[in-house]
């Protein structure tokens, strides 16, 4: 595991903290710099490339256990596609964006596996994220819901386009799912603090 970059911002959900950007193939910077910036925010969010990912999950925990270790204060918050397996560590949220290729979510080689899915949903701090860009996609989302039996307070319904707001707020209406502007982690928000 790489640190690509630190920056101060806000995450998707309006949090203020830093944000460290994880990649597998980037140059190396130091961890004891990003926890000794992670010391002064009660937020440190971990995004990019898949935190959990066999290659780096021994490296990202023993990350997470560090930055825990020297910051009990702060909530750690990980982006993750949520194929593969969480950590059950204190103080960490997980943020699940769903790998979906056009919602076709039964005939997806990356979709999230059914045990996989029930973890996440089963730990008191996960949300699950769902980009749309058309109609279809909340159907498919709402298969989605129910085929995993996901609690509505845990969805999150994040569009782009305003002209999908009218069929979307009728799904989140109907099915108590939570609405989000534009919920990409990944566009470059904050100021580089490293």
């Amino acid at each position: 595991m790489k640190i690509r970059k630190i920056i101060s911002g806000y995450d998707i959900f309006g949090r203020f903290g830093v944000m460290i950007q994880l990649d597998r193939n980037s140059t190396d910077l130091a961890f004891d710099n990003a926890i000794n910036i992670a010391n002064h925010f009660n937020n440190i969010i971990l995004y990019g490339d898949e935190a959990m990912h066999e290659s780096m999950k021994n490296e990202t925990v023993s990350f997470i256990k560090r930055i825990i270790k020297k910051c009990p204060h702060a909530k750690v918050i990980v982006y993750s596609s949520g194929i593969y397996m969480p950590v059950f560590l204190t103080n960490v949220e997980y943020i699940v964006y769903p790998i979906m290729k056009d919602y076709d979510i039964r005939c997806e080689k990356d979709m999230i596996l059914p045990n996989i899915m029930e973890i996440y949903n089963n730990m008191n701090d996960t949300r699950f994220v769902f980009n749309v860009t058309k109609e279809k996609d909340m159907e498919e989302v709402k298969f989605i819901c129910d085929e995993h039996n996901l609690s509505p307070n845990k969805i999150y319904i994040s569009y782009y386009d305003d002209d999908m707001l009218g069929a979307i707020k009728k799904y989140t209406n109907i099915f108590a799912y939570n609405l989000l502007r534009d919920g990409n982690y990944n566009k470059n928000v904050g100021e580089d603090i490293k």
